[in-house]
């Protein structure tokens, strides 16, 4: 790769730049949605999404690397490389896939490591709620009845901190009080979001199902067998986690 030399090098050659196949457009797509889907999640930082914001960038980057390296590689083994100047599908595809599977789950748990708070955990769990949900509306109701961590009173203040990022991101908005100066206690879902997240919101209704199943299950062997009522507690802390 050190003894490559662009076109542009040459004495009297006119620039020229690598271009993508039309094949390994949807790569380059993909990716670009996935940044911009995981920019959009209500817990994402300003910090990761400033990382994301980068990504047409470095795959661009990451697709030229790919593809010298396959050209050089061609060169030592002897063999007639395919026009360097045109990256393939399979070269795009390895880039993204480098990106998606290695780079992006890197990131994340940095992120997570060093920024990591309370309120985005609850931030997320609510977000995965509203995805398992048809309903269009939300009351804040629901979210205590739902989640164990907000549920005493003295919490109140942070659940709707909470959801006041939530509807700061777009994912919901707050119904009219008759009183301005109190809070809200019921929100709008933001129909984009469903769409945007079908795939999610698929994911998150069948978790939430098996465990439902699963502690139904459990409960089912409460007084059959030593220890059940202790084992119905733990399946429904699991849940909530898994929820």
């Amino acid at each position: 790769m050190a003894g490559l030399l662009p076109p542009s090098a040459l004495p009297g050659a006119e620039p020229r730049v690598v271009v993508l196949h039309p094949d390994a457009q949807v790569h380059r797509l993909a990716i670009l949605d996935l940044a911009e889907a995981v920019a959009a999640m209500p817990d994402t930082s300003s910090r990761m999404k400033s990382a994301l914001g980068k990504w047409p960038g470095l795959f661009a980057r990451m697709t030229l690397l790919f593809q010298l390296i396959d050209h050089a590689d061609a060169l030592h083994q002897g063999i007639v490389p395919s026009n360097v100047m045109v990256a393939p599908e399979t070269v795009a595809r390895r880039s993204a896939a480098y990106m998606r599977d290695v780079l992006l789950p890197h990131l994340l748990r940095a992120e997570a490591v060093m920024f990591s708070s309370v309120q985005s955990g609850h931030a997320r769990w609510i977000a995965g709620f509203i995805l398992s949900r048809e309903d269009g509306r939300l009351a804040l109701r629901d979210v205590v009845r739902a989640y164990g961590p907000l549920k005493a009173p003295e919490q109140r203040n942070e659940l709707l901190s909470v959801m006041q990022s939530l509807e700061t991101m777009g994912w919901l908005k707050a119904e009219a009080q008759e009183n301005p100066a109190r809070p809200p206690t019921a929100w709008e879902v933001n129909p984009l979001v469903r769409e945007r997240f079908a795939r999610r919101a698929a994911e998150e209704r069948t978790a939430r199902q098996l465990a439902k199943a699963r502690i139904a299950a459990t409960l089912a062997r409460v007084g059959q067998t030593p220890g059940a009522a202790e084992e119905a507690k733990n399946e429904s802390t699991a849940a909530l986690g898994v929820a």
